[in-house]
């Protein structure tokens, strides 16, 4: 029985892929004996004879195995690599194009063209045509980026830019890929002056003039960042992620600027919702009907949705929750809007009978599924921020829609019927600011579960009365000019003392400087002020409270949940300003629920004596230290079944107000 082609072939394959290339060549040959236009034989030929260094035998056999099947980027590429090898650039450049054009992201293709370019541009005598090699060179490089930056390779794809600006520094893509990197990984200043070159090259486009006014809206630079966006909308109408930051993302930073009041903040957040119910309606042919039945204390299907998969708020505060449901009365949703770690995601799905990861799927569809799927009730945890789906909730999903948790202030969305808070979060009177009904909860608006893997509490940090380290660990933007002026003023009060501020946003080194350079325009010696970059790991996060025996928060904008409950459970009590409104409440609400009001300020003077009367202390510093975990264990903020039926019976009552405006 004589071999077919392709048993050849194969046979042939596994001595090629040993080495064996003589007897590999003897089968490919003897294939095309049994059928001379069988393409992969021509193809396998070709490439041992460019291992053997016959370029142009090999050149020919990709171009008859290209003429028999048509091109593939397997084929197209094997032949660039045989046309480059030779010297035949032109060639080369085509057929890598023609790769390419099959698949775009072939990142050998990408690689090896623009390693071709450069080697002939250093090899140029001629300036001007080594100068015009370069820049393709870069080009392709940036290509390559760009593959390596959508597959997550971060660090191929940085060095791929870099390398491009090397051989032509004014190719703007390269800039502003290098500026998204970086405001990603939350270095703003970087990101500026990477993105400002971008702009200052290409001073027309709306892309890089967005991206500019991003990375001054990282730095709570609101005005500047405003005047890009209207600009970027000027040049190009129709470039909607300029009205999307204008419009919203704009929204969270208001909350950390002290010069706002908070009927402008309002009215920020009103105006976003008049705009987004608008388009809602541009997009829904017909009237909303729920089929819902109205049974007042039937069980009902409740929605989660703008999960963030990854994040500590997630697995400190809302698992907590979603774990103690009654299973009996409320059958929960998971929609998951953020996070790409494997692990986080199949976590988060095993803590729930449903659960679902939104991507880009249009809101309308995503309200139309909830309508089908008869949820009752519609929970929003993002608010405005960035892994927020409240397009969804602009088309109102369910009959009642909530929001809750992640943002400390209202969505703007009239068809959001309640925001879920507390009585000292939103004291009487805050329903000025917000289109939604508040419901506050007796005993705290959240729940806290920490990690499950923490350090021991250590012995205090300090030896004598005021000699003490304070300790900041949420984000520095929050860092107001008037927290600058209170602190010092603890700081000038306690001359031994010093100041630990920890962050990611620290691994830009310009602007840990600008921090450092406030404190020091101030009257603080720079020795007093440490500025370290918050470590990837959530361990030694933890670990860092050892050094800080007391923290400072932040105002007018509170430091975040988790960052507050986390100093407390290693033993390290905070001490804050309330303001008037959630934003500025958080971390009272929090201490009020262990007990620790006293720690809670109305002024800055307040403020300032109450941090330098605890620093004093270092019985009392000691007393807390060593009891905290047991009275937060004992307190309302970690009674997790009890916060899940307050819960539960704040949605109970939701519901049957529904149940009752329909009967």
């Amino acid at each position: 029985m004589v071999d077919s082609a392709a048993d050849l072939v194969a046979r042939g394959r596994a001595l090629h892929h040993e080495g064996n290339l003589d007897d590999a060549a003897r089968l490919y040959t003897q294939a095309l004996v049994e059928d001379e236009e069988y393409a992969d034989a021509h193809q396998l030929l070709a490439v041992i004879a460019g291992q053997r260094g016959r370029y142009d035998e090999a050149i020919a056999g990709f171009c008859r195995s290209i003429a028999l099947e048509g091109p593939t980027v397997e084929r197209l590429y094997n032949l660039a690599e045989a046309y480059r090898v030779a010297g035949s650039i032109q060639s080369a450049l085509d057929a890598y194009n023609q790769a390419l054009s099959i698949d775009a992201s072939y990142t050998d293709a990408y690689r090896s063209c623009a390693a071709m370019l450069k080697a002939a541009a250093e090899g140029s005598s001629d300036s001007v045509f080594a100068q015009q090699l370069g820049r393709l060179a870069a080009h392709y490089l940036v290509g390559f980026g760009h593959v390596n930056l959508r597959t997550g390779k971060v660090s191929l794809a940085e060095e791929a830019y870099r390398e491009a600006i090397t051989l032509n520094a004014d190719n703007a893509d390269a800039y502003n890929c290098l500026g998204t990197i970086a405001l990603v990984a939350e270095r703003p200043i970087e990101a500026e002056t990477l993105y400002r070159r971008a702009h200052e090259i290409e001073p027309q486009s709306p892309l890089y003039t967005n991206n500019l006014g991003r990375s001054l809206l990282s730095q709570v630079r609101l005005g500047e960042a405003v005047e890009l966006f209207q600009r970027a909308i000027e040049i190009d109408p129709t470039f909607a992620d300029a009205r999307t930051c204008l419009e919203e993302r704009i929204l969270p930073w208001l909350h950390y600027r002290s010069d706002l009041k908070p009927s402008a903040v309002f009215a920020a957040h009103r105006d976003w919702g008049r705009k987004e119910r608008e388009r809602a309606a541009a997009n829904t042919s017909a009237s909303v009907y729920y089929a819902n039945s109205r049974d007042p204390d039937r069980p009902l299907r409740i929605a989660y949705i703008g999960i963030d998969a990854s994040s500590r708020l997630t697995r400190s505060c809302f698992e907590p929750l979603i774990t103690n449901h009654d299973i009996h009365q409320f059958s929960a949703v998971v929609y998951a809007t953020s996070g790409d770690d494997v692990a986080d995601l199949r976590h988060l799905k095993g803590l729930t009978r449903e659960f679902e990861m939104l991507r880009v799927q249009p809101g309308q569809e995503i309200a139309k599924s909830l309508r089908k799927k008869a949820i009752d009730i519609v929970i929003d945890v993002a608010g405005h921020m960035p892994h927020n789906r409240l397009d969804v909730l602009a088309h109102k999903p369910a009959p009642v829609a909530v929001t809750w948790l992640d943002y400390p202030a209202t969505t703007g969305l009239s068809e959001v019927d309640f925001r879920i808070t507390d009585e000292i979060s939103d004291p009487r009177g805050a329903e000025e600011f917000h289109t939604e009904q508040l419901y506050r909860l007796s005993r705290g608006s959240i729940v806290y579960r920490p990690p499950e893997k923490t350090p021991d509490i250590a012995v205090l940090p300090a030896l004598k009365p005021g000699a003490v380290t304070f300790g900041y660990f949420d984000d520095p933007r929050k860092i107001s000019p008037e927290t600058v002026q209170t602190w010092t003023s603890i700081l000038k009060s306690l001359p031994e003392s010093r100041l630990l501020l920890m962050a990611p946003q620290f691994a830009d080194a310009a602007f840990a400087e600008r921090i450092r350079s406030e404190f020091v325009r101030a009257g603080i010696a720079s020795t007093r002020i440490e500025i370290r970059c918050k470590p990837a790991d959530e361990h030694e996060k933890l670990h860092a409270h050892m050094e800080v025996a007391i923290a400072l928060d932040t105002f007018p904008c509170n430091g975040a949940y988790t960052t507050i409950c986390e100093a407390l459970w290693m033993g390290v009590p905070v001490t804050t300003l309330s303001g008037d409104l959630s934003w500025g409440r958080t971390s009272a609400s929090l201490l009020s629920q262990v007990g620790l009001e006293r720690l809670d300020s109305h002024t800055t003077e307040e403020y300032t004596e109450t941090a330098v009367e605890l620093a004093m202390d270092l019985e009392r510093l000691r007393t807390l230290r060593a009891s905290m975990r047991e009275r937060m264990r004992a307190s309302p903020l970690m009674d997790e079944r009890g916060f899940a039926r307050q819960f539960e019976a704040a949605l109970r009552e939701m519901w049957r107000g529904w149940c009752k405006a329909g009967a």
